[in-house]
């Protein structure tokens, strides 16, 4: 196995630690912060975090679409 994926966050996160112990790289389209906060050297993302993605499109809504009220 050259490296394992997995499609989101809630499974990426606990693999993280079984492919980290294996050194199995892991890719994943996890976006929770936590996924590569743990600091394993074989967990890498291949999209942005929650984190990232909510700071560039409140200001996207807020300067590109004008919007006063966010739901």
């Amino acid at each position: 196995v050259l490296f394992r994926s997995h499609f989101n966050s809630g499974t990426a996160i606990p693999a993280s630690k079984i492919y980290s112990d294996a050194g199995i790289p892991q890719v994943a389209m996890a976006t929770a912060p936590a996924y590569t906060q743990q600091g394993f050297k074989t967990t890498f993302r291949s999209m942005t975090s929650d984190t990232q993605q909510g700071t560039v499109m409140g200001k996207f809504v807020v300067e590109v679409l004008k919007a006063k009220k966010v739901a």
